[in-house]
């Protein structure tokens, strides 16, 4: 899978995850929102060879976050593998990138 197709595979993703389309309420409005997170594997060929790659994604929630350990010394407040906020209007979404080794 070329870098171009994985970017693709990788937006399509997060869009699925923060998009959605109605009213917003009080809290939503002020730009206050409870964030979920999961880690997906996606297999990537390219060259006949496949590998995965691992893509993190945060997201809006309904869900009440909890204390979570990224890596190391590294925290934040998610609520993992929760569901997506959905019927709150439209998101923005912010892809990040440290760059696709091959």
């Amino acid at each position: 899978m070329t870098g171009m197709k994985i970017w693709f595979a990788v937006a399509a993703l997060m869009l699925l995850y923060s998009c959605s389309s109605t009213k917003k309420t009080g809290q939503e409005s002020a730009g206050l929102y409870n964030v979920g997170f999961r880690v997906m594997t996606l297999q990537v060929t390219e060259n006949g060879i496949t590998k995965d790659l691992n893509v993190a994604v945060w997201y809006p929630t309904a869900a009440q976050p909890k204390l979570y350990q990224y890596a190391g010394p590294t925290y934040g407040r998610v609520a993992r593998h929760a569901a997506p906020l959905t019927g709150h209007g439209t998101f923005p979404m912010l892809a990040f990138s440290h760059g696709y080794g091959g």
